[in-house]
């Protein structure tokens, strides 16, 4: 009995102890499902149908063919060449290269599943590749128009897309006809860095330039090749990559209004979250926006909201005022300014509060696309960017924010025509289109881009970013815009949902705690009739 009681406590322990218990899946569902394959499958798939084999070029030769279909799980496909197999794979198109121009090919193709069970051979279809095209002779005037008529020209089919990285760009576009690339890219309209080809012939194309620079200009251009072997130089243009990162600056003060009465000015605005030590300071010039807190006239520095400038436009008019917030490290915000003038009869001059002086033709908010005036070599839409989080979009499309989040207007340094004496960005209320802010944008401490940053509106509704650049004369000769859209906070996924957590424990607890009792139950049997046996 007694090797018996503790045979049972250690066989007891040992299936405790080996009893699987449940695993938490990352999942947004509290249901699993799982499949698994057991036993035999004899049945094959059914037969793939060959669609097309097209000859695009006097080496390749494009295949394609219906999909297949099986009773358990259909792997994949191979594909025959003359009799020869030349591939294997899990699509129903492939392109075949490297193949001899005037040459007959003949292609079949099979299908197989997880057992490795073979259909039957699909009915072979050939085709003839073409001739490589006759050099043509010195061209004509008569020959030149006798070609271009009896040829298809190749053209975009759609808008060539770049989408920079930091320090990649993926570049995408397609062609009205089957064509090979050539894209070179560098620094310089030279093209100095390198170039990529392919010697697939396609309609839709796509690459990535890697090795690049964050924050760079670059500048590329694509030329393509057709099947008769005629080159066109389909587009030439730039991108600039996205920054490496965005120094740390203070926040902006935010809605900034200029109530002018006669020659007395009244600045208000809103702050950000001031810690101890922070600090706003206010500062005028008669000549431009103060780009520093000590360019001009300190009129204000504290955690106010408001300031009376008293006779300001009694001698001078207009006049620049700039608010910055000092915070308790002494690092300087990019400032918020606003320009205000003399007005005939006493009025509010809310209504152009932070306006830039020739920001007065600034688009509509109801356009959705980009718009821009003034010489693009100053600074390009694809140039600025704004960052907010985790995300960084640019400006040469419409942007969409989160209207509890504070956010960062950056340019690299190097996209920024270097005869410039201030950018400044301009951001409407979304409440009310008749009012905005405007903000200067200030080199950081790293010395790689302009930047400032922004309070968000904490309201929803659409608005309008203008970007603006000022030469040393002090005139605007580049301005770029777009329309924002302030929305509600997106909502953060929760890595174990309430629901998983409850469906674990519900099972976990009762399953474990059921063994436990059960186990604890016999084993106080057997301690009780030991006891008993021992007493008599």
């Amino acid at each position: 009995m007694k090797i018996g009681y503790w045979f049972f406590g250690i066989a007891f322990c040992l299936g405790f102890f080996s009893v699987p218990h449940p695993t938490l899946a990352l999942t947004s569902s509290s249901v699993f499902k799982v499949r698994a394959f057991v036993g035999t499958d004899t049945m094959p798939p059914t037969t793939p149908v060959l669609q097309s084999v097209v000859p695009v070029a006097p080496t390749q030769i494009d295949v394609a063919w219906l999909p297949s279909t099986d009773d358990v799980l259909l792997i994949g496909y191979r594909l025959f060449r003359n009799g020869v197999q030349i591939a294997t794979t899990s699509q129903t198109i492939f392109t075949d290269g490297g193949l001899t121009p005037e040459t007959m090919y003949m292609y079949t193709v099979d299908a197989f599943d997880s057992f490795d069970n073979i259909s039957s051979t699909s009915v072979a279809m050939a085709t003839t590749t073409p001739a490589i095209p006759v050099p043509p002779p010195t061209p004509t005037p008569s020959s030149i128009k006798a070609q271009r008529s009896s040829t298809m020209v190749t053209t975009l089919h759609s808008p060539v897309e770049v989408i920079p990285a930091q320090r990649s760009a993926l570049i995408r576009f397609q062609t009205n006809t089957n064509t090979r690339y050539t894209i070179m890219w560098g620094r310089t309209v030279s093209y100095e860095l390198g170039s990529v080809s392919t010697n697939v012939f396609k309609q839709a194309h796509e690459t990535i330039l890697e090795n690049l620079e964050p924050g760079t200009h670059y500048w590329y251009s694509i030329m393509v090749t057709d099947g008769s072997g005629v080159t066109t130089a389909l587009r030439s243009s730039d991108f600039v990559t996205l920054p490496a990162f965005l120094s740390v600056l203070p926040a902006n003060v935010r809605n900034v209004r200029a109530i002018v009465r006669g020659g007395d000015v009244s600045l208000t605005w809103q702050n950000p979250v001031l810690e101890a030590g922070d600090r706003v300071r206010v500062v005028r010039s008669h000549l431009f926006y103060p780009g520093l807190p000590t360019d001009g006239a300190v009129l204000y520095e504290g955690d106010g909201t408001n300031i009376q400038d008293l006779g300001a436009l009694a001698v001078r008019s207009p006049q620049y005022y700039s608010i910055f917030v000092i915070d308790h490290n002494g690092a300087v915000s990019s400032g918020a300014v606003v320009m205000v003038q003399s007005q005939p009869t006493d009025s509010i001059g809310g209504g152009n509060a932070g306006k830039p002086p020739t920001a007065s033709s600034t688009a509509s908010t109801s356009e959705s696309t980009a718009t821009s005036s003034g010489s693009p070599a100053v600074l390009g839409a694809e140039g600025v960017f704004i960052r907010q989080g985790i995300e960084t979009q640019i400006l040469s499309t419409p942007i969409k924010l989160d209207a509890e989040q504070q956010y960062t207007v950056y340019i690299p340094i190097n996209v920024v025509a270097p005869h410039i004496k201030s950018i400044i960005v301009t951001v409407q209320d979304p409440t009310d289109q008749r009012t905005f802010t405007a903000y200067l944008l200030k080199l950081n401490q790293n010395g790689d881009a302009y930047e400032a940053v922004i309070q968000p509106p904490r309201v929803v509704g659409a608005s309008r970013m203008t970007v603006e650049v000022f030469d040393f004369y002090q005139a605007s000769v580049r301005r770029v815009s777009t329309t924002v859209v302030f929305t509600t906070p997106k909502s953060i996924p929760v890595a174990f949902p309430d629901d998983m957590v409850h469906a674990a424990q519900t099972y976990t607890v009762p399953v474990v705690g059921s063994i436990a009792s059960f186990g604890f139950l016999w084993w106080f049997v057997f301690w009780w009739r030991r006891r008993r046996e021992d007493n008599q």
